[in-house]
């Protein structure tokens, strides 16, 4: 939430996605300037690269095999595969302009350079998109990924069950679920209220993405025998499930464990981790 929608911050997400065929060009020489650019058909240096004649007989050989051959040369050579695509025309003036000269000279690849935006690069009037704008590190790997959409069907609740130690049934959402949710509207630093806590899974991935958090509960057992020790391995290092398995961070930090007694606050103790103890954090039993 914000206060006024101008102070509302979204950052976009990004998923995994297949390789996108029509990324179909590669320069050969990307290292040289852009007008001693040689380019090549991809399918056809891939298919060379493999030992065959042509396309034709890497396709009817490998089959489905060659269409992932394909992806994966195009990911580990990302800045050099490219599409052609059409220049839009409420593009600005200088792309359209650099644009009507390409068509004029369409063996030229032209350079327009941008001060805060990534360059254009034009051949034969249509614009040179690089199929290296589309990977990202995702999970510990780099990918070829799409923005993503309101409907989300990439992540599993099966296997959750061990995460953080804390058994909790019906109601316990998987901490890859609460990092995306988190990720897109909250950055290091910024401060996160969940009053229902459940298990602690929203406090223990704020921990984890170096955000900071109050976390409330009503149920004391649930407060005693899940988010707080299960806080207190994570801040110590301990905590080996969810996250820690593919996201690095730094453990660290402290919390406060209070409980609420009308409308009293009786502190029950910090809890202070290994390092970063600038990073502080609440947890509120509330009795109701």
């Amino acid at each position: 939430y914000a206060k006024e929608r101008a102070a509302f911050a979204y950052r976009p997400q990004y998923i995994e996605a297949p390789y996108d065929l029509s990324y179909r060009n590669i320069v050969l020489n990307i290292d040289d300037p852009p007008e001693r650019w040689k380019v090549e058909s991809l399918p056809r240096i891939v298919a060379k690269g493999l030992g065959y004649r042509s396309t034709r007989q890497a396709r009817s050989e490998l089959g489905a095999g060659f269409e992932k051959a394909l992806g994966d040369y195009a990911c580990e050579h990302g800045e050099a595969v490219y599409q052609s695509t059409r220049v839009h025309p409420k593009a600005g003036a200088a792309v359209l302009a650099l644009a009507r000269q390409s068509r004029r000279r369409p063996k030229q690849i032209m350079q327009l350079r941008r001060e805060h935006f990534p360059d254009v690069f034009l051949r034969a009037g249509r614009q040179m998109t690089f199929y290296g704008q589309k990977l990202r590190f995702l999970d510990g790997r780099m990918v070829p990924t799409k923005r993503l959409t309101n409907l989300w069907t990439d992540i599993p609740f099966q296997g959750m069950g061990y995460e953080g130690d804390a058994p909790f049934a019906q109601n316990k959402k998987p901490e890859r679920l609460i990092q995306r949710i988190l990720e897109s509207c909250t950055g290091p630093g910024d401060l996160v209220l969940d009053p229902f806590g459940g298990s602690g899974t929203t406090a223990a991935v704020c921990a984890k993405l170096a955000r900071r958090w109050v976390t409330i509960e009503s149920d004391s057992k649930a407060v005693n025998k899940l988010i707080v020790p299960r806080l207190s391995r994570v801040i110590c290092g301990e905590d080996h499930t969810g996250l820690s398995r593919t996201e690095p961070f730094e453990a660290g930090g402290s919390f406060r464990h209070l409980k609420a007694r009308g409308r009293k606050l009786i502190d029950m103790g910090a809890v202070v981790g290994i390092a970063a103890p600038q990073r502080r954090s609440v947890a509120v039993e509330a009795e109701l």
